[in-house]
C-alpha cells in the first residue's frame, strides 16, 4: 500500500542542481563561464547553462571546481542542453554534467584550436551523464571524442553514466 514494500516504508527523491549562476538567454557560454569565479573543493560552483542548443566554438576557461549543467525541472528531470563545439578542461575539478556535446574540427565554422571534443589536461575532472560525439557522425571529421593528456599522469578523472561515440574516422583508427 502507498509507499510500502513488505511492510517497510520508503520514499524517493530526485535532487536538482542548486545553481550558483544561470546563463542568460543572450549571453554566450564563454562570457558566462568567464564572469563566474572558481569554486573550491569544499564548495564547488554549479553553473547552469540555458536550455536548448547553442554554438560554443572552442570553450576554454571553465574555472576550478566548477560544473556546467542544465537547470532542473520541477518534475525531477533536467532541461535539455546541447553544446555545438569543443570543450577544453584545464582547471582542476572542472566538470560537465547532463550535457550533449557535438564537436567538430575540419568542418566549416569549427574551432580549430583543439582537435578533441573534450580535451582534459588536469586532475579531478568528472564527465557525468554526458553524450559526446562529432557533428555529422562517424567519418564526418577527424576529431577525438575525449583526450586526457599532458606532461604527467592525471588522477581523479571519471566518466560516469555517459555515452561517448562516433568520433573520428575508421581510417584513422580514432574511435
Amino acid at each position: 500500500a502507498d509507499g510500502t514494500a513488505g511492510g517497510t516504508s520508503y520514499d524517493s527523491l530526485t535532487t536538482q542542481p542548486v545553481c550558483d549562476a544561470t546563463q542568460t538567454t543572450t549571453e554566450t557560454l564563454a562570457a558566462f563561464v568567464s564572469r563566474n569565479p572558481a569554486g573550491t573543493q569544499a564548495d564547488p560552483r554549479i553553473l547552469c547553462v540555458r536550455a536548448g542548443t547553442q554554438s560554443i566554438g572552442q570553450l576554454n576557461g571553465l574555472k576550478a571546481w566548477s560544473t556546467l549543467t542544465p537547470r532542473g525541472e520541477a518534475n525531477g528531470t533536467k532541461q535539455t542542453a546541447v553544446l555545438n563545439g569543443n570543450v577544453g578542461l584545464d582547471n582542476r575539478g572542472a566538470s560537465l554534467e547532463a550535457l550533449k556535446i557535438v564537436g567538430c574540427y575540419y568542418q566549416a565554422s569549427c574551432g580549430t584550436q583543439r582537435n578533441k571534443v573534450v580535451d582534459v589536461k588536469t586532475d579531478d575532472v568528472t564527465l557525468r551523464h554526458v553524450e559526446i560525439t562529432q557533428r555529422g557522425g562517424r567519418n564526418a571529421d577527424a576529431i577525438q571524442c575525449i583526450l586526457v593528456s599532458g606532461d604527467r599522469q592525471y588522477t581523479g578523472f571519471r566518466i560516469e553514466y555517459s555515452k561517448v561515440h562516433s568520433c573520428g574516422s575508421e581510417q584513422s583508427g580514432n574511435m
